[in-house]
C-alpha cells in the first residue's frame, strides 16, 4: 500500500510521479501501437449509506459529473457506460454482471473505469442497509475481461481499498496513445483513516470537485491538450487537500495502488476534440472561478502566472471571478459558442469595487468605517474596524454608490441592487441581487437573488431563490427556492428545496429531495421523508416517520385494493394507501338484501411486516337506503382491528373486529339490534354493536 502521510502535501504526488516513470518506461523507438481501444464505464453514485449514516447530498450529482466528462471528453459512448444512482447491493452486482458481458463481447483493446461516490467505511462501500466489502468490489472489478481496469472510490476510509491486498504500486491507466499497458490502478479520495467530505458551497464533495476540473483542462501543466492520470491524480491531490487542511474533520489526502506494466501515453481527457473552451492566458494569475448560468460552480482552480490553461466546457454563459495574488478582485461574463475556444485575459476582466479599500482596516483604507458600519459590525460580534465591507446603496444593479459587485456590510438599494456578498443588512424595495453568500439579513420588496448561501433571514414579498443553502430562515410571499435548506423555508405558495433539515411549509406546493423534520402543503413532493409529511397529497419514495394525507402516495408504502364485507354491507370495494405508519382509505359498499348503501372514509396505523399486517382504523361511515335518497343519511363512527396475511407478491387476505357507534336524530336499523341503544333526548340517539370485517387485498 502506499498512502500520504498527513501534511505530505508534495511528497505525495511526487512518490506518484517517480513510480509512474519507473513503472511505464519508453520502450524502443517505432514501437508504438495504433490498436484501437474500446473503453468502458461503471458510475455509481449513493447517498443513502443506511439508516446509521447521515444521507449525503452530492454523491450522484459527483457521479453524474464524472459521466459527463468522461462522456465528453474522455471517449466513452453512452452505450459503453452504466450509470446507477442510490442503488442496493443486488443493482451494483447486477450492473458488474451487465458490464462484464459488454466487455466480453467487445473485440479488441478493451479499457475499464469504475467510479463511486458515497458512503463507505473500512470494511467496504455502503449501499443502504447493505455492505459491499472491499475485497468483493475487487473481485468484481478483477472479473472484468479488460486489459486495463481502474477504479476511483470517493468515500470515507476509501485507502482501505488500497490495503486490503497487497503489491506493487505502479502508475496509470488509460492509454490513448503508444497503448502497451495491461493491469489495474485504484485510486481513494481519502486515506484509511479519514472522512472524505462534501461541500454545500460546491454543490460536491472536495475530491470529485477538483478531480473534474483537473479532468476539463485544469490540470493539463504541460499544455499539450490532453490530461493524463499523472496530472489529473496531482492536481486533485493538492486541491482536496488545500481545501479541506481548514475544515472540521481535517485535512484530506488522496491515496492510490498502482499495478500496471507497459509502456506509453496514460490519457484521460483529450481537451482537443471538445465543442467549446475557456482559455486563461498567461498574463493571468490567482484563483480563478468559473459558475454557470445557474451560479453554480463548475471549476476552481490556481491559475499559474506564465502558463495558459484551457479548460472544457458546454456551450452557455458562464460569470468568471479571479482573485489575484495581489489581493485584487476581477470578475467579467462569458459566452462559450460551440466549435471555438473564448480566450480571457486581463483586458476582459474588470476590477471588483471590494479592491478599492483594503480589508480589515489594513494600510491604505483611508475611509474610516461610519456609526451605521460600526453597529452592525457590533451586532455581528465582529471587529469594527475599518473593512473592504462597506456600506453600498443603488437605485439599479449597476448604478451604485460603489460600483456594484463589492462586499457589503449593509446595502440599501431602491429598484434593484448588485453586490457580491452581504455580511449584515440588505434592504431592497425592488430586487436584491447577490453573486456569493448572505449572512445576517436580506429583505426585498418584490424578491431576492442569491448564488451561494443565505445564514441568518431572508424575506421577500414575491419570491426568493438561493443557489446554496440557507441555514436560518427564507420566509417567502409567493415562491422560494433554495439549494438546501437548514431550518425553516415558508412560501406563500411554492417552495421548492434540495435537502431540507428543519420545517418547509407552503399554502399549496412543497418540494424537496430528502426532509428530515417537517414538510406541510396541500401537495407535497419528496424522495425521502424522515419525521412528517402533512398535506391532502403527499408523495415521497420514501417515508421513514409519518405521512397524514387523504391521498399519501410512497413508492416503497402500501397500496391495494380491498374487496371485503362488514355486517352492515356484504359487497365493499375500497383503496389503501399508507406508509410509514400511517394510511388513508376509501370504500364504499352495497347490501342487496335491504338496498343500503355506504360510504366510508378514515385513516389509521399500520404495523407491517414480510408476510403480515395489522392495521387500527378510525372511521367515518354514511348509511342511505333507497328510500333515503332525499333525507339526510345516518352516520356511523367505528374503529377497528384488522390481521393480514401476504399469501403471494400481490394477493392477500384479512379480517378483523369493529366497534360502531350510530349517532342520529332516530335510532338506527343495522338489521338487527344494537347491542347498547341510548335515546338521549328527542334529538339524539347513540346506538352501538360489535362488527366484523373479512376481505381479500390485491
Amino acid at each position: 500500500m502506499m498512502r500520504a502521510p498527513s501534511g505530505l502535501s508534495v511528497a505525495f504526488p511526487l512518490a506518484f510521479t517517480l513510480a509512474l516513470a519507473f513503472t511505464l518506461s519508453p520502450g524502443p523507438a517505432g514501437a508504438e501501437s495504433t490498436e484501437p481501444s474500446t473503453r468502458f464505464a461503471l458510475v455509481i453514485g449513493a447517498n443513502d449509506g443506511g439508516a446509521d449514516r447521515v444521507r449525503l447530498r452530492y454523491a450522484t450529482v459527483d457521479a453524474e459529473g464524472f459521466a459527463q466528462v468522461m462522456e465528453t471528453y474522455g471517449g466513452i459512448d453512452p452505450g459503453q457506460m452504466l450509470v446507477v444512482l442510490d442503488p442496493d447491493r443486488p443493482a451494483v452486482d447486477a450492473a458488474f454482471a451487465e458490464l462484464h458481458a459488454r466487455v466480453g463481447e467487445a473485440s479488441g483493446r478493451t479499457e475499464l473505469v469504475v467510479f463511486y461516490s458515497g458512503h463507505a467505511d473500512e470494511k467496504g462501500l455502503l449501499l443502504g442497509g447493505e455492505r459491499l466489502g472491499y475485497p468483493e468490489l475487487r473481485a468484481h472489478i478483477s472479473a472484468v475481461p479488460a486489459d486495463v481496469r481502474i477504479a476511483i472510490v470517493d468515500a470515507c476510509a476509501s485507502g482501505a481499498l488500497i490495503r486490503s491486498k497487497g503489491g506493487t504500486r505502479r502508475p496509470p491507466f488509460l492509454v490513448d496513445r503508444a497503448s502497451r499497458v495491461t493491469g489495474h490502478a485504484y485510486l481513494a479520495s481519502a486515506s484509511a483513516d479519514e472522512a472524505a467530505q462534501e461541500s454545500d458551497r460546491l454543490q460536491a464533495s472536495f475530491f470529485s470537485h477538483a478531480l473534474l476540473t483537473g479532468l476539463r483542462g485544469a490540470a493539463d501543466v504541460t499544455a499539450d491538450g490532453v490530461v493524463t492520470l499523472q496530472e489529473a491524480y496531482q492536481f486533485a491531490f493538492q486541491e482536496t487537500l488545500a481545501r479541506t487542511e481548514g475544515t472540521r474533520l481535517g485535512a484530506q489526502h488522496a491515496s492510490f495502488d498502482m499495478q500496471l506494466v507497459g509502456s506509453g501515453d496514460v490519457v484521460l481527457t483529450d481537451l482537443r476534440q471538445t465543442g467549446a473552451g475557456l482559455l486563461l492566458t498567461d498574463d493571468l494569475a490567482g484563483r480563478v472561478f468559473v459558475r454557470d448560468a445557474d451560479g453554480r460552480l463548475i471549476a476552481e482552480l490556481q491559475k499559474p502566472a506564465g502558463q495558459p490553461v484551457r479548460l472544457g466546457l458546454a456551450p452557455g454563459s458562464y460569470r468568471m471571478r479571479l482573485e489575484t495574488t495581489d489581493g485584487r478582485s476581477m470578475v467579467g461574463a462569458v459566452a462559450l459558442m460551440d466549435g471555438s475556444t473564448t480566450r480571457v485575459d486581463g483586458q476582459g476582466l474588470t476590477v471588483s469595487a471590494l479592491e478599492e479599500t483594503v480589508a480589515r482596516g489594513g494600510p491604505g483604507d483611508t475611509r474610516p468605517p461610519s456609526r451605521f458600519e460600526r453597529v452592525v459590525a457590533a451586532l455581528l460580534d465582529e471587529d469594527a474596524a475599518p473593512r473592504a465591507r462597506g456600506m453600498g446603496a443603488s437605485i439599479l444593479p449597476g448604478l451604485a454608490t460603489d460600483g456594484g459587485g463589492a462586499d457589503r456590510s449593509v446595502s440599501l438599494n431602491l429598484l434593484g441592487g448588485h453586490s457580491r456578498s452581504v455580511k449584515g443588512v440588505e434592504l431592497g424595495v425592488g430586487v436584491n441581487i447577490v453573486d456569493e453568500d448572505v449572512s445576517s439579513v436580506q429583505a426585498g420588496a418584490v424578491g431576492n437573488v442569491v448564488g451561494g448561501d443565505v445564514k441568518g433571514v431572508q424575506l421577500g414579498g414575491v419570491f426568493d431563490t438561493v443557489g446554496g443553502a440557507v441555514e436560518g430562515v427564507q420566509l417567502s410571499g409567493a415562491v422560494g427556492v433554495a439549494g438546501a435548506v437548514k431550518g425553516v423555508q415558508l412560501a406563500g405558495a411554492v417552495a421548492v428545496a434540495g435537502d431540507v433539515d428543519g420545517w418547509q411549509q407552503a399554502s399549496l406546493l412543497t418540494v424537496a429531495d430528502d426532509v428530515r423534520g417537517a414538510q406541510l402543503g396541500v401537495v407535497n413532493v419528496a424522495d425521502h421523508v424522515k419525521g412528517v409529511q402533512f398535506g391532502l397529497i403527499n408523495i415521497a419514495d420514501e417515508v421513514d416517520g409519518v405521512s397524514i394525507a387523504l391521498i399519501p402516495w410512497i413508492r416503497d408504502g402500501r397500496r391495494h385494493v380491498e374487496l371485503y364485507a362488514t355486517e352492515l354491507a356484504l359487497m365493499n370495494l375500497g383503496g389503501r394507501l399508507g406508509g410509514g405508519g400511517f394510511h388513508t382509505l376509501l370504500s364504499g359498499g352495497y347490501q342487496p338484501s335491504t338496498d343500503r348503501f355506504v360510504g366510508t372514509a378514515g385513516f389509521g396505523a399500520e404495523f407491517v411486516g414480510a408476510l403480515w399486517s395489522m392495521d387500527l382504523d378510525l372511521l367515518a361511515t354514511a348509511v342511505v337506503t333507497d328510500q333515503q335518497w332525499t333525507t339526510k343519511p345516518d352516520y356511523i363512527a367505528s374503529a377497528r382491528a384488522l390481521l393480514g396475511a401476504q399469501l403471494a407478491e400481490h394477493f392477500g387476505v384479512f379480517g378483523g373486529v369493529s366497534w360502531n357507534v350510530a349517532a342520529n336524530p332516530q335510532p338506527f336499523d343495522p338489521g338487527f339490534d344494537p347491542m347498547v341503544k341510548i335515546r338521549v333526548d328527542h334529538t339524539l340517539s347513540l346506538d352501538m354493536w360489535p362488527g366484523f370485517v373479512a376481505g381479500v387485498r390485491f
